[in-house]
């Protein structure tokens, strides 16, 4: 059963989901109509992988031109949200839930990240969520499933799709080939796996099951927990902790640029008032301001 904190995110979600729908539907101009294929988990995730990855225009070029971490999920997360895609940020217990899709006939679709999760950890749940956009099957992820039921094979087969679009095969064997071209399979140790992490700015459970599925180590099964465990955000210092940060830039990391223009494309068109976009976006009427002059400044930094 997931935790009042968990149930909070996932009704929170939906409100703002309910609310950009209508405005969305007042006005289909305020976002790009979603663009998201459909997908079958009879498909190889793995080739299907590869072509979102394609499709994207994502190369590791580009990627290496990204910081890592902070950035590098702010990146995928502005790609995401180009394609109609909703991305928001809620924190929930870390145990309990690593991120949700929503989406249904007459809304539009909307992933949500668990903060508690390290930035790179967000970027791997961010595409396990979108898979499950293509799939159709929506809904929260509130435990780990790795049985044969229906939920198993979705939960497993979203697990591969992400693995395979954030590390290409050919790229990884590259990376590989350029660092470690000597490396026995049982040679693998922590260090060589965070140095590709570094490489394709994802986890070290990522580049681990990636080995694993290439056939190339078995470090991904002798150290799952671990690697699962380190894509939990470290404690903050003292001087990380929110209480620091500005209300306004604390609400768009949550809600994200997509439903942040929404809501304030409508308030300028005159299909809502402060009031009603103070409330949507969950601030004060007098942070509505500062909430914009920082939404434009996200979105210029968003274009470099």
């Amino acid at each position: 059963m997931p935790r009042p904190d968990t149930l909070l995110a996932i009704r929170e979600a939906r409100r703002v989901q309910r609310y950009v729908s209508e405005l969305v539907g007042d006005d289909p101009e305020l976002l790009r109509h979603p663009d998201i294929p459909t997908a079958s988990v009879t498909e190889d995730p793995e080739d299907r992988g590869l072509r979102e990855r394609q499709r994207s225009g994502v190369t590791m070029q580009r990627i290496r031109g990204w910081k890592p971490y902070r950035d590098a999920f702010g990146r995928w997360r502005a790609i995401v949200q180009e394609m109609g895609i909703l991305v928001l940020q809620k924190n929930m217990p870390w145990e309990d839930c690593r991120g949700f899709s929503l989406w249904e006939t007459g809304t539009v679709p909307m992933i949500v990240v668990n903060s508690e999760d390290a930035f790179n950890g967000r970027i791997f749940t961010l595409f396990h969520e979108y898979a499950h956009l293509m799939l159709r099957q929506t809904g929260t992820c509130v435990a780990a499933v790795q049985n044969e039921t229906p939920k198993g094979r979705i939960e497993r087969w979203s697990d591969s799709f992400a693995a395979a679009f954030l590390v290409p095969a050919d790229d990884l064997r590259r990376a590989i080939k350029g660092r470690f071209p000597n490396l026995a399979s049982d040679s693998w140790t922590l260090w060589h796996i965070e140095r590709l992490a570094a490489h394709f700015r994802v986890s070290p459970y990522v580049i681990a099951r990636r080995l694993k599925e290439q056939g190339i180590s078995d470090f991904y099964d002798k150290n799952y927990r671990e690697l699962r465990q380190s894509d939990k955000r470290r404690e903050r210092p003292p001087r990380e902790q929110t209480g620091g940060i500005r209300a306004e830039i604390l609400k768009l990391s949550e809600v994200g640029l997509g439903a942040a223009s929404v809501v304030l494309e409508a308030l300028r068109g005159q299909l809502i008032d402060g009031p009603e976009a103070a409330d949507i976006l969950g601030l004060r009427l007098d942070q509505l301001r500062a909430f914009e002059e920082q939404t434009e400044v996200q979105r210029s930094r968003s274009r470099i």
